[in-house]
């Protein structure tokens, strides 16, 4: 037995413990029922390998060939790459995207009344941006992409609260809100306010990434204004940030998640998007509205309380999304169906997976929930038994361990997919000869959720 497979199987006793005792960790029986995820999404029994929970599901980016996904579906050639050697294919299979809408036909009585809600404001928010964009451009004119920046990230030592700065820095930001009330990612505010005719997006397509929670978007935006108004309160602040907190209600799913993107854009924006913290970025937000801390007690009660419901039904949503084996939890994927909560994939190279870096993020804030109930709890524990059967040696000799950012959900060991060939290999070094170029297929951040945060933890709930 190998040794991450000796692992696994160490994990598998020590989380049994938390089952019994946990309220709707009986949805995936022993019996050859199937498999499921808490919210109750079973896959039909089939190969019983520790993991086998869901078939691979993807979400292609519309009218982008570059960006589309192979999916892989029961009785279909798997273009998986063991050792570097391809099977069965030398390409990926054709992409046949899922319509995660047509999930909503199944649905009855006020949960489909609710999503069908959902879908026409979306589509109405996204009718009167396009109008209020063609109402200052010329006839048959395009919209000035706004200008590029990186990642908007306020740097509290410079820019001080009620200041000059902050004062001008507060009147670009303002610029770019769009009238959905959210705001895009990379825009360059160093460059000045946005001018008539210019898009909210520094995209190519105006439209793409307007209105996102991507690169903490909106959220970052939402935290700094609340801070400068309350440092300078000014009636153009306040409902600058009334229609930004009111965006993250409007964009949160009926099932307690939040897109990417909103109004919808499509693709694997539409995913519940837990990829690089977008969902709890969102939640973080609406719990200081809720408390009326850093800025947001301002606003009304009826809003504050809105926030509450919502960061309620976001906790939920994560512990329904959080994948189960046989009663065992395990961890989350970085991107889920918004409908049925299964796993999704995001990007060409990023597959439908286990998340070896945002389900660490996800268990960081479950543990700063104040008195977790015994489902959260169990959550905790099984995604760090988990997190510690599945790690790997450092880079180099003497340093510290490391997790794969995926994790194939079947066999629970990681997966690497080329970002040229976008095919999925099982060997790290076999992938980067063919696929040249950077990303973080790696992450050392849950050394210390496993260690430091882990221990604080379990003395805050009374466990030795």
């Amino acid at each position: 037995m190998s040794c991450m497979n000796h692992r696994i199987a160490i994990y598998l006793l020590v989380t049994a413990w938390v089952c019994p005792w946990v309220p709707g960790f009986g949805l995936a029986s022993v019996d050859g029922a199937g498999i499921s995820c808490r919210a109750g999404v079973t896959i039909p029994p089939g190969k019983r390998a520790f993991g086998d929970i869901y078939d691979i599901r993807r979400f292609p980016r519309s009218g982008d060939n570059s960006e589309r996904n192979p999916q892989w579906l029961e009785g279909e050639s798997r273009p998986a790459i063991a050792g570097g050697e391809v099977s069965d294919s030398t390409e990926p299979a054709a992409p046949r995207p899922p319509d995660w809408k047509q999930a909503i036909e199944s649905l009855a009585g006020e949960e489909r009344t609710e999503w069908e809600h959902y879908l026409k404001k979306s589509e109405s928010l996204q009718s009167h941006q396009r109008e209020a964009l063609g109402r200052e451009l010329k006839v048959d004119g395009k919209p000035v992409p706004a200008p590029s920046g990186g990642t908007f990230k306020w740097d509290r030592k410079k820019i001080v609260p009620g200041s000059a700065e902050a004062r001008e820095l507060a009147d670009v930001i303002l610029s770019y809100q769009l009238p959905c009330g959210g705001w895009s990612k990379a825009v360059d505010y160093s460059k000045g306010p946005r001018v008539a005719g210019m898009a909210w997006t520094s995209q190519r397509d105006p439209w793409h990434y307007a209105a996102t929670l991507d690169n903490r978007a909106t959220t970052g935006q939402l935290e700094f204004l609340a801070a400068q108004h309350g440092a300078a309160p000014e009636a153009g602040l306040a409902d600058a940030i009334r229609r930004g907190v009111q965006w993250l209600l409007d964009a949160r799913f009926p099932s307690g998640g939040w897109p990417q993107v909103f109004p919808l854009e499509g693709g694997y924006h539409d995913a519940i998007t837990l990829n690089d913290g977008a969902m709890l970025h969102a939640m973080e937000i609406l719990t200081l509205v809720q408390e009326g801390r850093e800025g947001f007690g301002f606003l009304s009660p009826e809003l504050r309380d809105a926030a509450g419901r919502a960061v309620k039904m976001g906790h939920r949503c994560l512990l329904r999304c959080q994948l189960v084996r046989d009663g065992i939890p395990s961890v989350w994927c970085a991107q889920h169906d918004p409908v049925t909560l299964a796993p999704a994939g995001g990007r060409a190279y990023e597959p439908a997976s286990l998340s070896g870096a945002e389900s660490g993020d996800i268990v960081r804030h479950l543990m700063t929930l104040p008195n977790p109930d015994k489902e959260t709890a169990a959550a905790i524990e099984g995604a760090l038994a988990w997190f510690e059967a599945v790690k790997l040696p450092g880079a180099q000799p003497g340093d510290p361990p490391r997790w794969a950012r995926f994790y194939d959900l079947k066999t629970h060991t990681p997966i690497f997919q080329g970002r040229k060939d976008h095919l999925i290999y099982r060997d790290y070094a076999a992938m980067a000869r063919n696929n040249p170029g950077g990303y973080d297929y790696f992450t050392e951040k849950p050394n210390d959720l496993t260690v430091k945060w882990a221990e604080r933890w379990r003395r805050g709930q009374g466990m030795r």
